[in-house]
């Protein structure tokens, strides 16, 4: 178990890993701090992709926390660092979350549109496409496209997830309520 750990910590893995199940589990506070010391670790190592992640990964917890500022930043950072398509297509879905939070819909479109392109359609995982999807229905439903965010969930569901992903799936079932009760708001 000890070899597992020294070699996880050696490789950036428990930066990533570790602070993604707080996350998962509502435990925020408890995984910004390790990330800070993730993204520091990485850097030394000269890990870009890892550090990247652990940004991304910082991204949603500062997000999580209300400090929406600092998660843009980490988001940014997690851009700038990243090297391969993935780490890139997390910070890009980051800033989408936050643009669309904030109402900057044509913002979180372009960024939505760009973590698509990013990861492109091989291997995808359900913490990508899941959240790619909320955005797109928050999207289409702040566009008054209420078909379009009806056909966006719908195509989440018909692709399935596996156990284990339902902390990705409930921000996209809480974007299509929020799209059918302004649909409803809007038309009675």
């Amino acid at each position: 178990m000890y070899e597992v750990k020294e070699r996880a910590q050696r490789e950036g893995f428990v930066y990533v890993n570790l602070p993604a199940e707080l996350e998962a589990t509502g435990r925020s506070g408890e995984a910004v701090p390790i990330l800070g010391e993730g993204t520091a670790f990485a850097r030394k190592l000269g890990l870009l992709d890892t550090e990247a992640w652990v940004w991304a990964n910082l991204s949603e917890s500062l997000h999580s926390l209300g400090r929406w500022q600092e998660a843009g930043q980490a988001a940014r950072n997690a851009l700038r660092r990243g090297r391969s398509a993935k780490p890139q297509g997390s910070g890009a879905v980051r800033l989408a979350h936050l643009a669309l939070g904030r109402g900057e819909v044509a913002e979180a479109k372009r960024r939505l549109d760009t973590a698509r392109a990013t990861f492109g359609s091989h291997d995808p995982m359900p913490q990508q496409w899941l959240p790619m999807a909320a955005i797109a229905v928050g999207v289409a439903a702040a566009e008054d496209r209420v078909l379009d965010a009806r056909a966006e969930l719908d195509a989440a569901l018909d692709a399935g997830t596996s156990p284990g992903t339902q902390q990705y799936g409930w921000p996209l079932l809480l974007a299509a309520a929020t799209a059918e009760a302004g649909a409803r708001a809007t038309a009675g």
